[in-house]
């Protein structure tokens, strides 16, 4: 089964239907909030939505960016140093 990041700026209320539509597509959809991003960099650089590694996911979908440029630009620099899809509506 794929599993698919789908993050935005903001509230995750409005990602909710995601989740639904991917169950009935045979998918795990997880929905988080750029302020659910953390890192550990003990030993090597690892990025984090909760406590899952980003590394757990083949595709994010980033929803909508808002103010949290910073955040966006080292999510997808992770995923492209990682082999990471990632999916922009822009």
């Amino acid at each position: 089964m794929k599993k698919i990041l789908v993050i935005a700026g903001g509230g995750k209320k409005h990602l909710t239907p995601f989740v639904e539509e991917g169950k009935k597509m045979g998918l795990d959809v997880t929905i988080a909030s750029f302020s659910d991003l953390n890192y550990v960099t003990e030993s090597s650089f690892v990025l984090k939505v909760g406590e899952t590694p980003l590394n757990d996911f083949e595709i994010i979908y980033i929803r909508l960016v808002g103010k949290r440029f910073e955040d966006v630009s080292l999510l997808v620099d992770y995923a492209k140093q990682n082999g990471i899809k990632i999916v922009d509506e822009a």
